[in-house]
């Protein structure tokens, strides 16, 4: 895990996949953040939608150039759709779960399709049972990783969906939830993820 973030300097990006590729790795885990992504703009009083993929295809160009595949965290849900308790800072607002499923549905499905055959596995969050990385539930939780999913393997069919690294301090109650609230996801990620 080299810890890259979509802000990360290109050059500290390109040490990272330079190091992996020496060492043998065939992954590199990296945060794609759907907030980076899609934006809103504002123009003479109009808001408007912008998407910005400089920094993600960064990514593609340096696994192209050093043979390292990234695994895709998706993380950062934008800030105009997260769905926060009231205790939540609007600077934190990036760990809520979506209040429009369908439109995350889409940004994830958007992900997928311009990275297929370069970036082909997404992990969905990082340790969503922890609390401090997710300001949701389980069911908020499987209902995020539903409509991932559904969007990734729409977009890609040879992509693989990561349960988002559960951390193990949950024990089974976080996946215990999360399975009971949507049976079908079983059958539609492709990895388990646990973080020990």
């Amino acid at each position: 895990h080299g810890m890259i973030f979509p802000q990360t300097p290109f050059s500290a990006k390109q040490e990272l996949f330079s190091q992996s590729a020496a060492v043998g790795a065939s992954y590199l885990r990296v945060d794609v953040a759907l907030g980076d992504i899609f934006l809103k703009g504002e123009y003479r009083g109009k808001t408007f939608d912008v998407e910005r993929w400089d920094r993600t295809d960064q990514y593609a160009l340096l696994a192209n150039m050093y043979g390292v595949k990234p695994l895709a965290i998706i993380l950062a849900t934008p800030a105009d759709m997260a769905d926060c308790p009231d205790s939540v800072s609007k600077e934190d607002a990036y760990h809520c779960p979506p209040n429009d499923l369908n439109r995350y549905q889409d940004m994830v499905g958007k992900v997928a399709a311009r990275y297929a055959g370069v970036i082909d596995h997404f992990e969905i969050l990082n340790e969503p049972d922890l609390g401090k990385f997710f300001y949701g539930n389980a069911e908020q939780y499987g209902a995020m990783l539903n409509a991932a999913a559904d969007g990734i393997h729409a977009a890609n069919p040879d992509a693989k969906v990561l349960l988002g690294g559960i951390s193990g301090v949950s024990d089974t109650a976080f996946t215990d939830r999360l399975f009971a609230s949507n049976p079908s996801l079983a059958d539609k990620i492709d990895i388990s993820n646990i973080h020990l």
